[in-house]
């Protein structure tokens, strides 16, 4: 995805099996509900720091294993913005100082190993 791209519409890579890693860049302020829904093989993702909503069952269906997002405030998540596919023992990286807001935050229900970045 293109520096400069502002939001990922709706079901944009629903699907895409062949996708493994996603680097949203810093200009996408919201990510569409299902965009990367069903994208199997998709494990790694890094969320870029401008992004300030994320939409339903966005990562649904995937096998996440490493998040990083950069967002000095979490994200908004939509409903099962992550479904039911996060991997036991998946880490989530974020900004230093920023793990309690993430824990208390929705992503704390999906991801139980939150890590500050230096």
């Amino acid at each position: 995805i293109p520096e400069g791209v502002t939001s990922i519409g709706e079901s944009a890579f629903d699907c895409c099996s062949a996708l493994t890693t996603i680097n949203i860049p810093n200009s996408v302020i919201s990510i569409g509900g299902y965009a990367f829904s069903s994208c199997d093989s998709l494990i790694t993702i890094e969320i870029g720091s401008s992004v300030e909503s994320i939409g339903n069952f966005t990562f649904g269906y995937c096998s996440i294993k490493e998040c990083n997002c950069y967002a000095l405030t979490p994200p908004s998540l939509g409903s099962y913005t992550f479904g039911y596919n996060v991997q036991e023992g998946a880490t989530l990286y974020v900004p230093a100082r920023k793990g309690s807001a993430y824990k208390s935050s929705s992503w704390g229900k999906y991801f139980t190993n939150i890590v500050e970045m230096d």
